[in-house]
């Protein structure tokens, strides 16, 4: 699925990622937990590296199906 995150400074980042949206939420929010009981940085590639170390979800930057050209 597809996600467009944006972090406390209102940057966006345009990502996908084969988890559905409520499941992204519960990450988010089992993630803030995590951050604070081990008094860890609450940013973006600190999650990217968690969610793919405890959970085995890869998210990657999102890039619409790139179109070939083939010519007849």
């Amino acid at each position: 699925m597809r996600f467009k995150m944006y972090d406390s400074m209102r940057n966006v980042r345009d990502i996908a990622a084969d988890i559905s949206v409520c499941e992204m939420r519960n990450l988010l929010s089992e993630f803030r937990t995590h951050c604070a009981i081990n008094e860890s940085a609450y940013e973006y590639n600190h999650f990217q590296n968690w969610i793919k170390k405890y959970h085995g979800v890869v998210i990657k930057k999102y890039t619409p199906d790139a179109v070939t050209r083939i010519d007849m």
